[in-house]
């Protein structure tokens, strides 16, 4: 478990957990950085960051997982979500993801990038 800068960090069951600038972080389950299921997730900069299920989240310079200004970010099952700059970004069951602002959004395996249940990406 790292904590760096001014960032909260959980880590519960076999947990990796880095917290790089303001990121509040917390692994779940399994996990080199990640919430609940086999996510790895690491924030730098500001960033919150929660993956559920099997997500790979990343938050890069005001990758907030909470805040609408700066970027939402979390994966919950199978995905690979990537937020540099200021995005709003976050994916839930299978990729919905989201990009607002500046944000550049990937996601991989079973999901491609969709903004709800069904997808298309949404960015503003």
């Amino acid at each position: 478990m790292w904590a760096q800068g001014h960032g909260h960090v959980w880590a519960q069951e076999y947990g990796h957990v880095r917290a790089q600038g303001h990121g509040h972080m917390w692994a779940q389950e399994y996990g080199h950085v990640r919430a609940q299921g086999h996510g790895h997730v690491w924030a730098q900069e500001y960033g919150h960051v929660r993956a559920q299920g099997h997500g790979h989240v990343w938050a890069q310079e005001y990758g907030h997982v909470r805040a609408q200004e700066h970027g939402h970010m979390w994966a919950q099952e199978y995905e690979h979500v990537w937020a540099q700059g200021h995005g709003h970004m976050w994916a839930q069951k299978y990729g919905h993801v989201w990009a607002q602002g500046h944000g550049n959004v990937w996601a991989q395996e079973h999901i491609h990038m969709w903004a709800q249940e069904y997808g298309h990406v949404v960015t503003l």
